[in-house]
């Protein structure tokens, strides 16, 4: 065990201590943004991987014989929905087997966002050039063991660490919000300490 940013970021943001408790021992299901973000990643690290954990939901499912009425025919391509049975059934099925799910928009988020990258010459090198996922263990003066992973180190031997961040908008008053609303600056003060 170890102090890790996310765990600090909970303390920080945790009304009492019982609060920061509960957030700690009751881990909260991954947001869609956060899966949007793990898959970059794969998608970035090996289109192999992206596949063997991520699926995408199809556009359309068939109708089923609930469904048919007026206009309705069985096996007709019905547009998707989450509130629909089969959908859920699809869904639940892919849970199963160990499967995140996207949906069509989070799936073209996923492109957008691998195309960004591909375009920028810069970001692409560093990616290619750096070890990835690179875990990190220390001892803070006051003896905490503290840990963290990084996104990727350059193989330049500099002392720069580089973490992926996927947003939807890279307006500078639009990424400052994000950052301070999901702690980056503690991270990212976490990460020089350690």
């Amino acid at each position: 065990q170890g102090l890790n940013q996310s765990l600090l970021v909970k303390f920080m943001q945790a009304r009492s201590p019982r609060h920061f408790k509960y957030d700690r021992d009751h881990k909260e299901p991954a947001t869609d943004a956060m899966n949007i973000g793990l898959a970059v990643e794969a998608m970035i690290e090996d289109p192999q991987s992206f596949r063997r954990w991520f699926t995408v939901q199809p556009l359309h499912y068939p109708a089923q014989a609930h469904q048919v009425k007026k206009g309705v025919v069985l096996g007709q391509p019905m547009d998707w929905s989450n509130n629909a049975t089969f959908c859920k059934d699809w869904n639940k099925q892919m849970q199963e087997a160990g499967m995140t799910t996207l949906s069509q928009g989070d799936y073209a988020a996923v492109r957008g966002a691998c195309r960004s990258i591909d375009e920028d010459h810069e970001v692409r090198a560093i990616i290619e050039y750096s070890r990835r996922q690179v875990m990190v263990v220390a001892e803070n003066p006051l003896g905490f063991r503290m840990k963290c992973l990084l996104d990727m180190v350059p193989d330049t031997g500099t002392e720069t660490v580089y973490d992926l961040k996927v947003l939807f908008s890279a307006e500078e008053n639009d990424f400052n919000k994000a950052a301070w609303d999901r702690g980056y600056d503690v991270q990212g003060k976490y990460y020089m300490d350690a």
